[in-house]
């Protein structure tokens, strides 16, 4: 009786269950690794977590003519 529910159980998480859990890794993954740039970014500026990104303003050299 007891063998009949874990087959069930386990047939259940092998279907579905590991198709949302993968998709749970891959979501924990992204979430991980966007969380890491922004510390990486604040740890290169910390100014920024108070003032905010400044934009970057393009840089154009005069060429003598």
């Amino acid at each position: 009786m007891r063998t009949k529910e874990l087959t069930v159980n386990l047939n259940r998480f092998a279907g579905s269950g590991l198709r949302q859990y993968e998709a749970l890794a891959v979501d924990g993954r992204k979430t991980l690794s966007e969380i890491n740039r922004a510390v990486r970014s604040i740890e290169d500026n910390p100014q920024q977590f108070l003032f905010g990104k400044k934009q970057q303003i393009p840089e154009y050299s005069s060429s003598s003519r």
